[in-house]
């Protein structure tokens, strides 16, 4: 499970679905549904993986949790992951602020638009760019869903890394797909999510 803590770091050939709007021009803040208690389980390959948001956030219209990824019931990583008008962005690694915070979805883009990023978690940097590629449908052993698509192309402590992620509405994300130096890593897909509570407003 050493490749956790770069999966949280880094922000997962369907077909493409029927005709959808061109791109995301308002805020979908079910893009990454942040409640209390909710969990998402992950199969990445023969290993379960699931990540359960511990604490949720939420003043002036934006949502704040920390999440915890588990493996064999016990906790591996954390992260903290913010979601308001821009998009969704990491802001923390185990309780290590990303400097500075990472955007992993962009919101009012058209497809094929994109965004750069060049982060730092205490020694290891992060630079490269996500471009928005439209929304597809994709099959996950939680059933078919439509998402969008965000292909990231960058290089993490030197080392070159693709990786596309898949968000579906009302869920987060359902696919993680990622290739480190070239070595495809069996992908992170969604076995089940379960809703949590409302988070507190402040």
């Amino acid at each position: 499970m050493r490749l956790v803590p770069l999966v949280l770091l880094l922000v997962a050939t369907p077909a493409v679905a029927a005709p959808v709007p061109k791109a995301i021009k308002k805020k979908f803040p079910d893009y990454y549904p942040l409640t209390a208690g909710a969990t998402w389980v992950y199969n990445m390959g023969a290993t379960e993986v699931t990540v359960r948001v511990k604490s949720v956030e939420e003043k002036d219209g934006v949502k704040t949790g920390v999440l915890a990824t588990e493996h064999n019931g016990k906790e591996v990583a954390t992260e903290t992951i913010r979601v308001d008008k821009d998009g969704v962005t990491r802001t923390h690694v185990n309780n290590t602020k990303v400097d500075p915070e990472l955007l992993i979805l962009k919101f009012g883009l058209a497809d094929e638009e994109g965004w750069t990023v060049k982060s730092k978690v205490q020694q290891t940097e992060v630079g490269g760019t996500f471009t928005l590629k439209g929304v597809e449908k994709v099959t996950v052993p939680a059933g078919e869903l439509d998402a969008v698509v965000v292909k990231g192309d960058c290089k993490i402590a030197g080392t070159a890394t693709q990786m596309t992620h898949w968000f579906a509405d009302g869920v987060g994300i359902v696919r993680l797909k990622y290739t480190i130096g070239g070595q495809d890593s069996a992908p992170l897909e969604l076995k089940k999510y379960t809703p949590g509570e409302s988070p507190k407003s402040k």
